[in-house]
């Protein structure tokens, strides 16, 4: 483990430089606070995070150990140097107690040592008045079993009544790099920073272009997500679903609803469940979304609960208790639609006693932008306009234009005749044997049905040898036009459109087989199942061949076999980043004419494997902040 004491020269310089840049604003705070006439608790911790070991350096002011311990000063009103070391050794206890670090898993950090006091007492003691004039500085090592990812701060420095306001500026270095935070811990109000390990970090030597590459992978590896105790709001517009997703601290929440829970330091499973009817009908209720100039209903996708791992972001998050003071809801409100909409409107309602204000980006097909919603100045609005759009694939019935079977046409009469041939030359030589008057009168009919046979009276089509197949290249644009069919039936968003746009390119009970093969391999496993956006389709090779007699349908004729390999991609998209997966199939088709179209009677899937898979942000580069 690293000897602080000895070795850290920089931190001590880094602590001094940090007590000269703070002590302005303490003695302006100060100077507020005594001209009111109200005590309040002023402190200033300094966090140095190593990978091996973390130092916190909490300085407070000895008037904190007369408020918070009531000690008593002496005939002279002065508290004497026995009752000043008794306040520092009650301090000790008081700070490791209300100054919280917690880990990503919302377990508390334990001290690795006892804490160190730095306060020469006055061996005259320290008179009420001087209080403000003495600082003390406790500090606390904790050794975490790994270097952490995540740290989240919080302090309760006000009493455990709250009534004694209590103000700590907490500054956060990371070993190597710059300061990574430095503003005021408010009582209640937990921070959570994130510490990058795996490559440099940046310092005040560092140029332009190396903050904005590091920025740039850190945006990239954090999908977005930088801030844990903002909330972030995700507007998406497609062609046939609006969505409006919500990522939000759980301690934001509890300022808006009264949630179930315990009191302790996590958020239980038993409580989500509880908690996850309250949440969602609060904002399926709020924030109204109108679309086309009618109110949209909202549905409610999913309530999760998360923690701060960013994997957790990745796929639907599996019930487990979440801590407090780190925790965030994901809520995913769905407005199903039956056509492209032109016009969407976003009131932000549903604000909070500490939000004020909500950034809500707006993606569609074309990019997007920001727009800042406030609680005041009659701000709250977002609006989308539809602009010139690429069209979607129509969903179309396939006209079958079956070639005709050869037939021979013959007039009625020919027919009869020739009956009547067949007839006599059956009974008579059935009746007395094969005779000279027998064979003259069956001659006599033949003879007769063959000049008749051209008669424009009754003609009858005899069909002769077999139907001739369709061309392959005939074959080949059917199933296209079909294979494409079937996937656009899925840009749809309820399971009633889908089936009825299938319904157009799949016949009897392959219909329902084929939404569920479909359906299957839209899913991703890495998302939980979700299922994703088909966003292109690429046929690689394809086959044409006869439809065998187990496969072809009595009683619909004509039709094909068709073999094809074909790719897709499709992408799930959540809280502004994307995961994108190419599948690649295989499988055998059987195309008939069902009621005068083209149809697939039967799909047989011989292979699926997945050939991509990406995770990334959503660019964002090119969107307008609609609130300048």
């Amino acid at each position: 483990m690293r000897d602080f004491t000895g070795q850290t020269t920089g931190h001590r310089s880094f602590l001094r430089q940090l007590q000269r840049m703070g002590s302005v604003s303490t003695i302006a705070i100060f100077l507020s606070v005594a001209a009111s006439g109200h005590p309040v608790s002023l402190s200033r911790s300094l966090v140095y995070v190593a990978g091996d070991e973390i130092r916190v350096t909490v300085e407070v002011f000895l008037e904190d150990l007369f408020l918070f311990h009531d000690l008593q000063p002496n005939a002279a009103d002065c508290l004497d140097a026995v009752t000043i070391q008794q306040g520092i050794e009650l301090h000790r206890s008081f700070v490791a107690e209300r100054f919280v670090m917690q880990d990503a898993g919302g377990h508390r950090l334990q001290k690795s040592q006892s804490i160190n006091v730095n306060f020469d007492v006055p061996v005259g003691g320290v008179p009420l008045t001087e209080l403000m004039s003495h600082k003390l500085t406790f500090e606390l090592r904790y050794s975490p079993a790994a270097s952490p990812e995540f740290l989240t701060f919080s302090q309760r420095f006000a009493g455990d009544d709250g009534l004694l306001p209590a103000e700590m500026q907490l500054t956060i270095k990371q070993e190597g790099g710059d300061v990574l935070y430095d503003k005021a811990l408010v009582t209640g109000i937990p921070i959570t920073q994130r510490f990058v390990w795996d490559r440099p970090a940046l310092t005040e030597k560092s140029s332009d272009r190396e903050r904005a590459v590091w920025l740039a992978q850190e945006q990239n590896k954090t999908l977005g997500i930088t801030s844990y105790s903002s909330v972030y709001s995700f507007l998406y517009v497609e062609d046939f679903e609006v969505r409006h997703e919500i990522l939000i601290p759980l301690l934001t929440l509890q300022q808006i609803l009264t949630l179930p829970h315990d009191g302790d330091e996590f958020f239980s499973r038993e409580e989500q469940q509880a908690a996850a009817p309250l949440i969602a009908d609060h904002f399926a209720t709020g924030n109204p979304v109108r679309i086309d100039g009618q109110d949209a209903r909202a549905v409610v996708s999913r309530c999760d609960f998360y923690g701060l791992s960013l994997t957790d972001l990745a796929r639907r998050a599996q019930p487990q208790p979440v801590p407090l003071s780190s925790a965030r809801v994901g809520l995913i409100l769905s407005y199903p639609l039956s056509k492209a909409p032109a016009h969407v409107r976003l009131q932000w309602n549903r604000f909070a006693k500490t939000l004020w204000s909500v950034n809500v980006v707006v993606f569609d097909s074309t990019g997007g932008y920001r727009k800042t919603v406030t609680r005041v100045g009659n701000n709250n609005i977002v609006e989308w306009k539809a602009g010139v759009r690429t069209a979607r694939a129509h969903v179309h019935a396939i006209p079958a234009e079956v070639t005709s079977q050869p037939t021979f046409e013959i007039s009625s009469g020919s027919v009869g005749l020739l009956l009547l041939a067949v007839a006599a030359f059956t009974f008579r030589t059935a009746k007395s044997g094969l005779d000279r008057r027998t064979v003259m009168a069956v001659t006599v009919l033949l003879c007769c049905a063959w000049a008749v046979r051209d008669s424009g009276f009754g003609k009858l089509a005899v069909p002769v040898g077999r139907r001739p197949p369709i061309t392959n290249e005939t074959a080949e644009a059917v199933f296209a036009a079909l294979h494409d069919n079937i996937y656009a039936a899925f840009q749809y968003r309820t399971e009633s459109d889908v089936y009825d746009a299938l319904a157009f390119s799949t016949s009897g009970d392959v219909l329902q087989a084929t939404y569920l093969k479909i359906m299957e391999g839209l899913k991703m496993e890495e998302q939980g199942g979700a299922v994703a956006r088909v966003k292109q389709v690429e046929i690689l090779d394809g086959t044409r061949t006869e439809l065998t007699v187990p496969q072809q349908s009595k009683a619909q004729p004509g039709g094909f076999a068709y073999r094809c390999r074909w790719n897709v991609s499709g992408t799930v998209e959540h809280w502004g980043h994307i995961h994108a997966r190419t599948n690649q199939f295989e499988a055998d088709f059987c195309v008939e004419s069902v009621g005068g179209n083209w149809k697939v009677t039967n799909v047989d899937i011989v292979d699926n494997r997945r050939v991509h898979f990406s995770t990334g942000v959503r660019d964002l580069s090119e969107t307008v902040d609609a609130s300048l």
